[in-house]
């Protein structure tokens, strides 16, 4: 009697995961509200602010979802939880995201759905043999909240102060992107255009403003000096209110400096 293809497939897979990622956390209340941290084992691989201006700790179930939702996608594909979110909004949107994804405007849209559709039906359903694991560490993030006090505190610290490495995940145009944020100094700004130009891609700006919108350690790769080519402040993802208070600090900080 053959065994069924269903059984054999099931037989193949292992029963523990061999490509879990461990995922340390913690949380740092600055002047500006709360940010998330996060780190693999590589390196830092998110930093995001969370809830509004005044917002202090929160609890850890509010910190796991938070983190879940803003992980970088390579990460986020390897949460079943998210995996399954994913599923369903295929289920639920029918010929709609095929149409984005057909058009080649995913990277565009910037949306959970349009990276549903930019990773295609196999990223989708999984293996079910991956998985994250959130684990919360107050001391493995201890470098970051140090940056971080430095930072708030108006000391002109740049990405080469922070005592770990960065584990940026992204396209190679998201990682050009994001390497020339961190070359902007400390209190100046670039236009979209001039970052483009920077990474020899003279016609890229939208496509630099979403990668600058993507970025997954805010502050730390300092997104917020990015401004329009008219000299505006634009698309901030935590709001302009933080890209106008974290702009502030810096021209003060240097302002200070030079009496």
């Amino acid at each position: 009697m053959k065994t069924p293809r269903n059984d054999v497939t099931k037989a193949a897979r292992p029963a523990v995961s061999h490509a879990s990622v461990i995922i340390d956390y913690d949380h740092f209340v600055s002047p500006l509200g709360s940010l998330v941290m996060a780190a693999t084992e590589q390196g830092l691989c998110a930093l995001f602010f969370t809830g509004g201006r005044n917002s202090a700790a929160v609890d850890e179930k509010a910190l796991e979802h938070a983190l879940r939702r803003h992980l970088p996608t390579e990460l986020r594909r390897l949460d079943p939880q998210l995996r399954r979110r994913r599923r369903r909004t295929f289920a639920n949107a029918g010929s709609g995201i095929a149409d984005v994804a057909a058009s080649g405007t995913a990277d565009v849209a910037g949306s959970g759905i349009a990276d549903v559709a930019a990773s295609g039906t196999a990223d989708v359903a999984g293996s079910g043999t991956e998985g994250i694991i959130l684990r919360s560490s107050h001391h493995r993030l201890t470098p970051v909240r140090r940056w971080l006090e430095r930072y708030f505190a108006g000391e002109p610290v740049g990405p080469s102060d922070l005592e770990m490495p960065l584990d940026l995940r992204g396209t190679p145009f998201q990682k050009k992107v994001w390497k020339q944020l961190t070359r902007i100094p400390y209190g100046k700004t670039a236009s979209y255009g001039e970052i483009a130009r920077r990474i020899d891609v003279p016609h890229s700006a939208r496509a630099v403003g979403m990668a600058n919108h993507n970025n997954p350690v805010t502050v730390i790769v300092p997104c917020h000096r990015v401004i329009g080519s008219n000299g505006k402040l634009v698309g901030y993802g935590a709001g302009l209110w933080r890209k106008k208070a974290l702009l502030r600090l810096e021209k003060d900080a240097l302002e200070g400096k030079s009496r």
